[in-house]
């Protein structure tokens, strides 16, 4: 390394639980990185800590903030303990390696005493990381021969107890109340044909999981596709450190450990009809979703996601709260709002916002910031990620069932509360002066790019979109003072009230309900309400008079 005196270095910090049993800690890691930093004459930009996570990819927060900040060149060089704390992968380690040196930045593995700024130091970079692979490699191959050897005992060693079952003397033991609600969502599912649908009704019965979250269909979902009800024991269903279910075809499956909870019989009907139902990968149709990802629940703060409605004529986009599809009505009742009013009239008060901001030639005129204020807005930038992927990991917990309501309630309001903290003292940082180099977002009095660019412009200055029924809450990023904007969603399209169809969307819609809330208000079936609506057939036994009063009913009931 050259220029020593004004060389940026970032400490990259990784440990397993293990590992830190055996003395390997953050703090050590830390010390000992920051010592060589001093003796090199080094300023160290940042430290980046991943505790407990594997090093077998490179699907770890803090390391992909590392990328990024490399990617924006805030440092030169990056300093590790040893070359497996960064990757065990030997391909994962080369493409990191790649990545950093594309972008002006070296590499060096201090306790190993070499770094990439020579070919020594690559040679011996390929010698090591193909040893960190191998050696964990074996110890994969060792821990899945210990777990088979349990399985075919007919010990179980797979993870947390399942429900419907203890765990008494290293056996799966039937727990009668919870066997009984296993068999019950077999057959709910067998009549429904939807995790959804026994997830809602088990939410009305007042039943909840072990840990006393609702239901949902994740959940549910989970267990009515698990071999393991049927007296099998299975290994592998997740890679670690994954919720996501692997191919079927990856499952271990041992069978007759145990009597079996369901028939093998319901069991097979049950796959028959989940298999028949799995949808096929498709991307959105429809137009483009200029909002994903921004859009949140102004009732519950779960995202609202991407969907499409499929008319005789046309397809609808929606955005639909991920709580209310999960959890059930029960937990959030929020209604779906059409895609395009949406995105249309957050465009329209970005226009509104960006004939107000300053003209960019002043901002050109603004005095440079002092490499101080870019530090201390990177610093800020960082911990506001930071958050962010907190926040989103307390969602993911809540909805597998892993945080009861109490918990996350609270951990959300924590986290809220740090965010608006450094948000708040990002914007002051910001309208002291432009914002830095490394990171710059594009200012919102700038002209939104058309195409393809629209939504990378939508994010670089919206930071969330909070919707509540007809209310909305506009959250934008690098504003200095001017953070929230608050307005009403114009959600009625043109109706024609002189038809009884007309008169019934029109009170429908007023009183934010979709059909099935009316047709449950009504007793009547869901597409009576659609064919009311579209003039098809006409109500038999209630009058239209009748119908306006009982919306009105469940609007005020609602208020």
């Amino acid at each position: 390394m050259t220029k020593a005196s004004t060389t940026r270095c970032a400490l990259y910090l990784r440990v397993s639980t293990e590992q830190q049993a055996a003395g390997n800690s953050l703090a050590t890691q830390e010390s000992q990185l920051l010592r060589h930093a001093k003796a090199r004459g080094y300023t160290v930009a940042d430290i980046y800590a991943d505790a407990g996570l594997s090093g077998k990819d490179t699907n770890r927060p803090e390391l992909q903030r590392l990328l990024d900040d490399a990617r924006r060149r805030c440092f030169d060089v990056v300093l590790v303990w040893a070359v497996d704390r960064i990757s065990r992968s030997v391909p994962d380690l080369l493409r990191l390696i790649d990545t950093f040196r594309e972008h002006g930045v070296e590499f060096a593995a201090v306790s190993q005493q070499f770094d990439t700024s020579d070919p020594a130091g690559l040679l011996t970079l390929h010698i090591l990381g193909s040893f960190a692979q191998f050696e964990r490699e074996m110890l994969v191959e060792r821990i899945k021969d210990a777990h088979l050897q349990l399985l075919h005992r007919g010990d179980w060693s797979c993870g947390p107890t399942p429900f419907g079952y203890r765990k008494a003397d290293g056996q799966l033991v039937e727990v009668p109340e919870e066997a009984a609600l296993v068999r019950r969502m077999f057959q709910l599912y067998l009549q429904t044909k939807s995790f959804r649908a026994v997830a809602i009704r088990l939410n009305e019965d007042g039943l909840r999981t072990r840990k006393g979250n609702p239901w949902n269909s994740r959940v549910v979902g989970g267990i009515l596709i698990n071999p393991l009800y049927t007296g099998a024991n299975v290994y592998g269903r997740h890679a670690k450190g994954d919720t996501r279910l692997k191919p079927k075809e990856h499952w271990i499956v041992v069978p007759g450990m145990r009597e079996p909870m369901v028939s093998p019989e319901t069991f097979q009907a049950v796959q028959a009809i989940a298999d028949a139902k799995k949808p096929a990968k498709r991307t959105p149709a429809g137009g483009p979703w200029l909002l994903t990802g921004l859009v949140r629940c102004g009732k519950c703060r779960s995202p609202m996601y991407a969907s499409r409605e499929q008319r005789r004529d046309r397809v609808l986009r929606y955005y639909e709260c991920n709580g209310k599809t999960h959890l059930g009505t029960g937990f959030c009742n929020a209604r779906n709002v059409r895609a395009d009013w949406l995105e249309e009239t957050v465009l329209e008060k970005l226009a509104e916002v960006a004939a107000h901001s300053v003209p960019p030639s002043s901002a050109q005129q603004a005095e440079e910031p002092t490499d101080t204020a870019q530090d201390e807005r990177r610093r800020l930038q960082n911990a506001l990620d930071r958050l962010k992927y907190r926040i989103a990991r307390v969602f993911e917990l809540y909805e597998t069932g892993e945080l009861d309501k109490a918990a996350f309630s609270e951990r959300m309001s924590r986290l809220a509360g740090e965010r608006e903290e450094v948000q708040a003292q990002l914007a002051a940082s910001r309208a002291a002066g432009p914002t830095e180099a490394c990171g710059q977002r594009p200012a919102v009095g700038c002209e939104s790019p058309g195409g393809a660019g629209t939504r990378e412009f939508l994010r670089a200055v919206i930071r969330e979109v909070v919707v509540n029924g007809r209310s909305v809450e506009l959250v934008l990023a690098d504003l200095g003072n001017q953070t929230t904007m608050r307005f009403t969603l114009s959600v009625l399209p043109a109706i024609d009230t002189t038809t009884l169809g007309g008169r019934l969307k029109k009170a429908r819609l007023e009183a934010a309900l979709e059909q099935r809330d009316v047709a449950r208000l009504l007793g009547v079936h869901v597409q009576c309400i659609s064919n009311w609506e579209n003039g098809r057939t006409r109500p038999r036994r209630l009058t239209i008079e009748e119908i306006e009063a009982a919306i009105a009913q469940q609007q005020a009931r609602r208020a």
